[in-house]
């Protein structure tokens, strides 16, 4: 029960349930960049890795953020996502590509593959689709 009240609180889609909020969550401003080719880093300080990918997408002024869990011994899953899963109205704009930044508190995961969900505007249930994978350099 109380996992589901968190899901409901924090608005994650299933099988992220007890997934962990990153930190330091950092996006670039919209700047219509190059939106077909992913890529990425990782670099680990030893206590938490930092996590840089682009592109992402977002809707004009939506603001985004991250979760993460371990899906193995070394691998993990990193989620980017609207903070407002539900606007009741948006800009009718895609802002194009943005970059976003975070740390993930974790020294043991070398491999993380990162997923995108958008908002239910004009959607039934928005479901996670992979961007791409991302390893620690």
């Amino acid at each position: 029960m109380l996992v589901a009240l968190l899901a409901c609180a924090t608005d994650l889609p299933e099988g992220w349930e007890t997934s962990e909020r990153v930190t330091d969550f950092a996006q670039t401003p919209c700047d219509g960049g190059d939106a077909s080719t992913f890529s990425g880093s990782v670099t680990s300080d030893g206590n938490a890795v930092t996590i840089e990918v682009r592109p992402v997408s977002a809707r004009c002024d939506q603001a985004l953020e991250g979760w993460w869990q371990a899906s193995g011994s070394s691998d993990g899953e990193v989620l980017v996502q609207p903070v407002d899963m539900n606007p009741a109205s948006v800009a009718m704009c895609d802002c194009g590509p943005v970059a976003v930044s975070f740390r993930v508190p974790t020294s043991t995961i070398s491999t993380f593959d990162v997923y995108k969900r958008d908002d239910r505007h004009g959607t039934v249930e928005p479901q996670p689709y992979l961007l791409g994978e991302v390893r620690v350099e």
